[in-house]
């Protein structure tokens, strides 16, 4: 989720990222890991402690809640039956108006780092300011590494992303 209309912008965003030999933001280690982040406020970035121990195939639940008043918002990343984590950042006077599904990493020297199945992004849920549902007209990006596709299968029921850990 990101504040463009704003002068100074902010991505809230649970992350899942594979981080290369010198691992990625302090504390997170080489190879796969789950965090909840809030990117760049003044080029800083705040994490909370990143999850690892997962494998392929597993599920990961993301989530950005505002609070009541909308001055904050609480980032969670979960793995069931593995660990939570969490960070909560103050937004007054922001406004989050774009969202967006990505597989973001790091330091992925070779495909076959890349898992072999797709991911997918299901069953979101997208609320306004004022909780109203709000359906997204997303935009794929063609070209990525990898010979990576995203399909949009269902606005809200399903996106998903493929990489070719072959090529």
């Amino acid at each position: 989720m990101q504040n463009n209309a704003d002068s100074e912008t902010r991505i809230l965003q649970p992350v899942l990222t594979f981080n290369g030999p010198q691992g990625g933001a302090e504390g997170e280690p080489e190879g796969w890991s789950f965090t909840s982040w809030n990117c760049c406020p003044s080029g800083q970035a705040w994490y909370s402690t990143p999850i690892t121990g997962f494998e392929e195939g597993d599920v990961l639940y993301g989530e950005m809640a505002a609070a009541e008043d909308l001055n904050s918002y609480t980032i969670t990343s979960t793995i069931p039956g593995v660990n939570t984590t969490s960070i909560t950042v103050d937004t007054s006077g922001l406004t989050f108006d774009w969202a967006d599904v990505t597989l973001e990493v790091y330091d992925v020297d070779e495909c076959l780092k890349f898992p072999k199945d797709l991911v997918a992004f299901a069953d979101m849920t997208i609320l306004g300011a004022e909780g109203q549902s709000l359906t997204p007209d997303w935009s794929v990006v063609t070209g990525s590494q990898c010979d990576g596709t995203t399909t949009v299968v269902d606005p809200l029921a399903l996106v998903t992303i493929q990489c070719n850990p072959n090529a």
